[in-house]
């Protein structure tokens, strides 16, 4: 938790960062890197290979597509070079690249990868989306109330980008003021006390979003609600992802509160819908013979242990 202390509510806008090489705004990264551990790599001995997604955002329904073309790309330009195939072929992928190299793998375009290293993958998948909605129904039957803290409406539709991120920004705080709240030390059972004693109101909602979304760090709530504000509504409306087919649905969904269970908005899902989501993607384990290291942080609060 040690990494965020100590800033003001614009640090945490900067944070969000929306553009993130376009996985907001739909820009495709023009030069991509080769990650953090390229140097490592390639003082080993190996190649490496890697290309932006073509698809960004929820990049899943056809980065299986794009990354068998960059393996053949590959392929080609190991012939020209005459350098022969290689003895071995590995994936790595981190995050959304978690989940991207399980659909790799499984999709079975990419021959017999002989291993996969994976880093705090999403290799949930498409379930995190719906913990995503979860998270926002919460925040709006506790927050509705208090004035100023309500979220774009309707909920399946995006906001604005730079103006609709300042004004998500102030919402949470009029319901929450994480902004004071992100000034103390969490692991300072006084300065929590102190802090929950000066915001009766707002540690109250605090604490039940927190709570009942199962959020173990305060410092992921600003992040996981704006992929649920900002984020679910893209992958909704994208024409080349769900193509405004809305597969959410809470109908029956116990809160664990009956003030939220009686005051939440509920949604209800075409089947094909949730099939078209779940299909892009949710894991089988077909994996073959490919043997995988998945490694993952104990506090990471956005892709939790999967």
């Amino acid at each position: 938790q040690s990494f965020l202390t100590g800033f003001e509510t614009a640090d945490l806008l900067s944070i969000l960062n929306p553009s993130w090489d376009g996985y907001y705004s739909g820009e495709v990264q023009a030069k991509p890197g080769l990650g953090p551990y390229a140097e490592t790599i390639l003082a080993e001995g190996y190649a490496m290979a890697a290309s932006s997604y073509s698809q960004t955002g929820w990049a899943v329904f056809d980065s299986h597509i794009s990354n068998s073309e960059l393996y053949n790309r590959f392929l080609t330009i190991v012939t020209e070079e005459e350098l022969g195939a290689p003895d071995q072929f590995y994936i790595i992928g981190g995050s959304l690249g978690g989940i991207v190299t399980i659909r790799d793998i499984e999709a079975d375009l990419i021959p017999n990868p002989d291993g996969a290293l994976i880093l705090c993958g999403a290799v949930a998948g498409s379930i995190n989306w719906y913990e995503a909605f979860d998270l926002r129904m919460i925040y709006e039957a506790v927050c509705d109330s208090v004035p100023g803290a309500g979220l774009p409406q309707p909920w399946y539709e995006r906001p604005e980008l730079l103006f609709g991120e300042v004004e998500f920004i102030d919402s949470l705080n009029k319901c929450t003021n994480i902004s004071s709240r992100l000034l103390i030390d969490e692991n300072d059972p006084l300065e929590v006390y102190t802090w929950e004693l000066i915001n009766p109101d707002a540690a109250s909602r605090l604490n039940k979003i927190l709570d009942k979304a199962k959020i173990e760090n305060i410092y992921f709530l600003g992040l996981n609600l704006w992929y649920a504000v900002f984020q679910i509504p893209r992958l909704i409306n994208d024409v080349a992802q769900l193509n405004g087919l809305i597969p959410f649905e809470n109908v029956g969904i116990d809160y664990n509160d009956d003030s939220i269970n009686q005051s939440s908005l509920r949604t209800i899902a075409l089947p094909s819908a949730e099939d078209t989501l779940l299909a892009n993607y949710t894991p089988s384990g077909n994996v073959g013979s490919t043997k995988i290291v998945s490694i993952h942080t104990s506090h990471d609060g956005l892709v939790r242990v999967q």
